[in-house]
């Protein structure tokens, strides 16, 4: 599979309180190879859901300022504990089949929302 073929879903959500999971109004969009960014202020998250239409490895390249972002990537198929992401730039590679589902959060550090400073971020997905 190359980056050309690469197809995902992106669900964007809009910015949540960092205790709300609820997804009433989300909109679709199809990535091919692409990267989004975006910001997260007042203890706020940004949360994006990726629907997985093709099996294949997939890497997530996210970079931020480590100071001020926390990252966490959860997939619905795994019961375990999200990967929380302290450090940037950072991958996360991840094998994936169709149907997959993954959750991937920005938030604010604590020393971040104290001092009022956004999170900066931007997000890639591609296959590897």
């Amino acid at each position: 599979m190359t980056r050309h073929t690469l197809r995902i879903a992106l669900v964007i959500s809009l910015s949540l309180p960092a205790f709300a999971y609820g997804r009433d109004s989300d909109a679709k969009l199809i990535l091919s190879g692409s990267q989004t960014e975006g910001s997260v202020t007042g203890g706020k998250t940004q949360s994006y859901l990726l629907q997985v239409l093709d099996t294949g490895t997939f890497v997530f390249k996210i970079d931020a300022e480590t100071a001020a972002c926390r990252t966490e990537i959860a997939k619905r198929s795994k019961r375990t504990q999200p990967a929380t992401i302290n450090q940037f730039p950072a991958s996360y590679i991840d094998q994936a089949v169709a149907g997959d589902v993954y959750t991937i959060s920005f938030f604010q550090s604590r020393t971040a929302w104290v001092s009022k400073t956004d999170c900066k971020f931007v997000l890639s997905v591609s296959t590897h």
